[in-house]
């Protein structure tokens, strides 16, 4: 309680970390739990402040992984210093992209959309959208050359692990 009444720490808890999602006609409040809220944080701490371009967020099956990448892309086009990033939301199943696009739109995620298609993917970051862009890693299998070189893309990747090589 006490790290949460802090002051900068709950208005950043409320203005970030508090969603509703509107499914099957019902409200439903979701709150960060703190592994949510430590791990966005620290993904926002490191591509603002720190020099290194990639990180590494573990997480238990069930623990909430959807809702972090969540939060994190929440609060991460709201930081004006990076300019309305494009941000990428990489999955390796059709289940999990169904999964990441139902919860974003249901909480109304600004500017949320998915890549139909390879063709569409490539199309979305030629035309430098600064869209939050839901994908599946197999869609980038004919991607030979970089596509943008914009400073302020981001990509959150699921199950990194399974699509390593």
């Amino acid at each position: 309680m006490k790290g949460l009444f802090q002051r900068e720490r709950f208005l950043d808890f409320i203005g970030n970390f508090i969603v509703f999602e509107t499914a099957h006609e019902e409200i439903t409040k979701k709150i960060a739990m703190q592994q949510q809220y430590e791990a966005a944080n620290k993904i926002i701490h490191r591509v603002l402040r720190e020099t290194t371009d990639r990180g590494l967020i573990w997480h238990t099956q069930g623990s909430g992984k959807t809702l972090t990448m969540l939060y994190t892309a929440w609060k991460l086009k709201r930081q004006p210093e990076l300019q309305n990033p494009t941000i990428i939301v990489i999955v390796d199943r059709l289940e999990l992209q169904r999964q990441f696009r139902e919860t974003f739109f249901n909480v109304e995620l600004p500017y949320t959309t998915w890549a139909t298609s390879s063709r569409d993917l490539l199309r979305k970051i030629g035309r430098g959208s600064r869209e939050v862009i839901i994908t599946t890693i197999q869609k980038f299998r004919k991607v030979d050359r970089p596509l943008d070189y914009r400073e302020n893309i981001i990509i959150l990747i699921d199950e990194a692990h399974r699509t390593q090589y």
